[in-house]
């Protein structure tokens, strides 16, 4: 069972993070020459090596919408002293080191209450709320703006060169194939149908296609007119977690986004939960950076020994690692250190300095950790960028007093 169905308040339904290996290049469709992680920072990768998610979809509690402030901690790290007189932190930050190197903008449902990614979790969205998503991302002062304000400003703190950029990534609503009606793209009076009931799957193929680049024309048109100074785009993500092996038009579909990708100069990134449908034939989909999600921090019923699994698998197939938090790595000690323990196996099967690494934070988790007056909860934050640095040094054999989850080693 995936993350949203055990729970609906974490933002996605995560679970093995796939980087495909592109050793060929852009768009070749090659795997890696021969077993191991996906590398970081490569060519491959547009040079991207630790990822940061950020939900920029609708919540009635407000946390879609990225500030400056908001931003900051991600992009740069803030390092905040203890206060020797209280014990509790010093509520200003000294901003010393780039952070994250990459930003991935993602969202799950409009105000409508229609999901972009799966129908599982609500009804298809319509074009409507595709241009809602594309509206909220490039609101003046927000989302994408936050990110750009926060680069410029920490380079104001004296972090550099002065030429930094950092780099991002933007959703692809997934065409939902339960969608009949999704909106008229391209003004010839017909709404497009994504859906195989009444119509050839070429057809549907076909509307689903023409939905996406109509999409990402609206993307990059306003990605254009903003002109940003600090920030690159690299690549688009697919936001179904699974590929729908049995849904002809999804083969046809898939490689045409991909194909249209390439033809500018950008990548497909992919994100599918644990052994989720297509994990083992990503390169076949047309997918270019794939990430593998263990799917270890959500249920306690899951032992340790899936970090271990989820590496291998991982290492097999040319893949990249999540790193997943919740937060209960804000309220409760058993909950850091399931999180730590994602971060010691990465010490320990070698994907902290070996893989490329996305990192899923529910809304707003590490955020929450870096501006926590407790020491201990902010130590995530501290420990997260000592992991995005490889200096993180604690083994799977280390504890800071409890587990938690009563599993063994």
């Amino acid at each position: 069972m995936t993350r949203q169905a055990k729970r609906a308040v974490l933002i996605r339904r995560g679970v093995i993070l796939l980087a495909a290996s592109i050793i060929g290049g852009l768009g070749s469709g090659a795997g890696a020459a021969e077993p191991g992680y996906f590398p970081p920072g490569t060519p491959a990768s547009r040079g991207a090596a630790n990822i940061i998610l950020i939900y920029t979809g609708y919540y009635a509690s407000g946390a879609g919408n990225w500030d400056v402030v908001d931003a900051l901690p991600y992009v740069a790290y803030g390092r905040r002293p203890v206060d020797e007189e209280t014990g509790r932190l010093q509520p200003q930050a000294e901003w010393v080191d780039w952070f994250f190197d990459t930003y991935l903008f993602l969202g799950l449902q409009a105000p409508s209450g229609r999901a972009f990614d799966s129908p599982a979790r609500a009804t298809p969205a319509r074009q409507e709320d595709w241009q809602w998503y594309i509206d909220h991302l490039f609101a003046d002062g927000k989302q994408l703006d936050a990110f750009e304000q926060a680069v410029a400003l920490a380079k104001t703190r004296g972090l550099g060169p002065p030429d930094y950029r950092g780099k991002v990534i933007i959703m692809i609503p997934n065409p939902i194939t339960t969608q009949r009606d999704f909106g008229d793209v391209d003004g010839d009076g017909r709404s497009e149908n994504f859906s195989m009931v009444g119509q050839t799957a070429e057809a549907a193929a076909e509307a689903r296609v023409k939905a996406v680049r109509w999409y990402l024309g609206q993307v990059l048109e306003r990605w254009r007119a903003k002109a940003y100074q600090h920030l690159e785009l690299i690549g688009f993500y697919w936001v179904e977690e699974q590929v729908h092996m049995g849904v002809a038009s999804e083969w046809i579909t898939l490689r045409k986004v991909a194909a249209d990708l390439h033809e500018q100069g950008y990548l497909l990134f992919w994100i599918p939960w644990f052994n989720a449908p297509g994990v083992k034939s990503w390169q076949r989909w047309g997918f270019d950076v794939v990430i593998h999600q263990p799917n270890y921090m959500f249920n306690p019923a899951i032992p340790r020994e899936r970090l271990k699994e989820a590496a291998e698998i991982s290492q097999t197939y040319g893949l990249g690692v999540e790193i997943e938090a919740d937060s209960s790595i804000l309220n409760l000690p058993e909950g850091r250190e399931r999180y730590r323990d994602y971060l010691r196996a990465g010490v320990e099967y070698g994907y902290m300095k070996g893989a490329i690494k996305a990192y899923y934070q529910d809304a707003k988790a590490l955020w929450s950790a870096f501006s926590h007056w407790n020491p201990d909860v902010r130590q995530v934050y501290d420990d997260t960028y000592a992991f995005v640095k490889g200096v993180f040094s604690e083994g799977l054999s280390s504890s800071r007093g409890t587990s938690g989850d009563g599993h063994g080693e």
